[in-house]
């Protein structure tokens, strides 16, 4: 589903760099430096850059999580519906108040 000029957010461990290439997608990682060395002061305003962006990703997650339908398991006579649960619920949380201004 992604278009080209999207944007994907991703820990450093995920090596879909080539995959995103080909679609024209942008991989937005936080840099790291090697063992022992400091990060430049251009990649630590990356780093801050991506953390403060995270962090509203992370807060959208925990909304969806919120919902008691998502706490536990989820019974196997539920997983053909699991598709629109979550998108009903992703419409709920649109509704919400907005997490950032």
């Amino acid at each position: 589903m992604l278009e080209e000029g999207d944007s994907v957010m991703a820990d450093r461990g995920f090596n879909i760099r080539d995959i995103l290439t080909k679609k024209k997608v942008y991989l937005n990682i936080p840099p790291f430096s090697k063992k022992g060395k400091q990060l430049s002061r251009a990649a630590t305003k990356n780093t801050r850059q991506i953390a403060r962006v995270r962090i509203h990703v992370e807060r959208a997650i925990e909304r969806l999580k919120d919902f008691k339908i998502f706490q536990g398991n989820l019974p196997l006579t539920l997983a053909a519906l699991a598709d629109q649960m979550l998108i009903v619920c992703g419409a709920l949380c649109n509704l919400l108040k907005p997490l950032a201004r």
